[in-house]
């Protein structure tokens, strides 16, 4: 064998290790981007779910607030409420409907799937249309984006009854 078909021999065997090596590299990156795809919604998921258990928190620590629910389960508010218990309604609806927001964000930007947006949509129906009737006209009035309104999250607050 000459020098010059040794040079292309293992020119050719360059090629096809480059070649190999492309493609090895091009799986690992792939699998790379699922972990990490997998990792954000994960993040994501318990970021939200955080977000929940502080406006929780914040409820079962505070006595007034929790006086102020229980007044919500009726069909409407007491006429006698003092603006300041109106004004801390008026804000837990406010947190309570961002929160949600951020869910139905996460929901179109693919970061949480349609299972777990379904228990989203869920819970806000029975923990907040449902269980504090009283909150609706406050809920309403705190959704201020339109495109919101129309989410299937946020349906049941216009649903006629």
């Amino acid at each position: 064998m000459d020098l010059m078909s040794t040079a292309q021999l293992l020119g050719n065997i360059g090629e096809f290790a480059g070649a190999i090596a492309v493609v090895v590299t091009l799986v690992f990156l792939t699998l790379q981007i699922r972990q990490s795809t997998q990792a954000n919604r994960s993040t994501f998921q318990l970021q939200i779910q955080s977000q929940f258990n502080r406006q929780c928190e914040v409820v079962m620590n505070d006595e007034g607030m929790c006086r102020l629910l229980e007044m919500c389960r009726e069909p409407t508010l007491p006429d006698d409420l003092s603006a300041a218990d109106r004004q801390r309604l008026r804000y837990y609806a406010l947190n309570d409907l961002n929160t949600y927001a951020f869910v139905v964000m996460a929901h179109q930007n693919g970061q949480i799937d349609e299972q777990t947006y379904s228990v989203y949509c869920q819970s806000f129906e029975s923990l907040g249309v449902e269980k504090y009737p009283a909150l609706l006209p406050l809920y309403r009035e705190n959704l201020v984006v339109p495109e919101l309104r129309t989410e299937r999250m946020f349906r049941p607050m216009y649903r006629e009854d």
